[in-house]
């Protein structure tokens, strides 16, 4: 039975392929197939460390440069990007950390991607991926990460509850709520007429020589709620057999009026 991984086995499979471990090896030591070590790799852009920081030298302990200042050197170096990004609102808890491991915190909620925000806390770019792992593990550090993501689903009201009830109505949009269709017709439903959660359903419409069309793309909605269900994690040997949740994409045509 594949195992669901959390945040912190996560990073440490990245800081294991950053440091040349093959998908094959992590395949078997974490039981996960490599279809999906390759594809969180892909979407997350994994890289491999060369030895040393690109300034030749190793990471500088903790407390000899200020987190913070070099995490702004760092944002600078990015283009800014880091710093035009909407800051999030500081827990409590980060006052018992250090100031790389708040920046850590800040960084990471913005895109959960623990070897960037790493890398923009100021860590050196060779070690960032062990170090997401280490930090991710570290109690202080999670708490003031689960601290800060509920004060923010409290703020925007964007709780877990609420994207999974998107999901399942992007995910579960039925045809039929779109068109009325018998042997020889098809008449599809006014956008206005259409409530918010069919709208986000569709990905397409266009017009042709064969009519008009609609397409629902269903499948991205499907696999992130296959993934929080744990749907995925229930395939045996970590791979094997049919992909429990497949692309679902229905067309529905109008035919063309002969007469223009």
């Amino acid at each position: 039975m594949a195992k669901r991984l959390d945040p912190a086995t996560w990073a440490q499979i990245r800081a294991r392929y950053a440091a040349g471990a093959s998908f094959g090896a992590m395949a078997k030591e974490f039981s996960v197939s490599k279809g999906t070590l390759g594809e969180r790799a892909k979407a997350e852009g994994w890289t491999r460390s060369a030895p040393n920081a690109p300034n030749g030298k190793p990471n500088a302990p903790n407390g000899r440069r200020s987190g913070e200042g070099k995490a702004r050197g760092t944002a600078s170096r990015l283009g800014g990007d880091a710093l035009r990004r909407p800051p999030l609102e500081d827990p409590e808890s980060l006052g018992e950390l250090n100031p790389r491991q708040r920046q850590f915190v800040r960084e990471y909620g913005r895109d959960f991607n623990g070897t960037q925000a790493a890398i923009r806390a100021g860590y050196s770019p060779a070690s960032a991926a062990q170090q997401a792992c280490d930090l991710l593990k570290h109690p202080k550090v999670s708490k003031a990460i689960a601290e800060a993501e509920r004060l923010r689903a409290e703020r925007t009201n964007v709780t877990a509850d609420r994207v999974l009830q998107e999901l399942a109505r992007m995910g579960l949009a039925d045809l039929s709520d779109l068109a009325e269709w018998d042997a020889g017709t098809v008449r599809l439903r006014s956008s206005s007429e259409l409530p918010p959660d069919l709208s986000a359903a569709v990905v397409e419409v266009s017009e042709g020589k064969e009519g008009v069309k609609i397409k629902l793309g269903k499948m991205q909605a499907l696999r992130e709620l296959a993934k929080v269900t744990g749907l995925t994690a229930q395939r045996p040997n970590g791979g094997g057999g049919a992909d429990p949740v497949t692309k679902v994409e229905r067309t529905v045509v109008r035919p063309a009026d002969p007469h223009g």
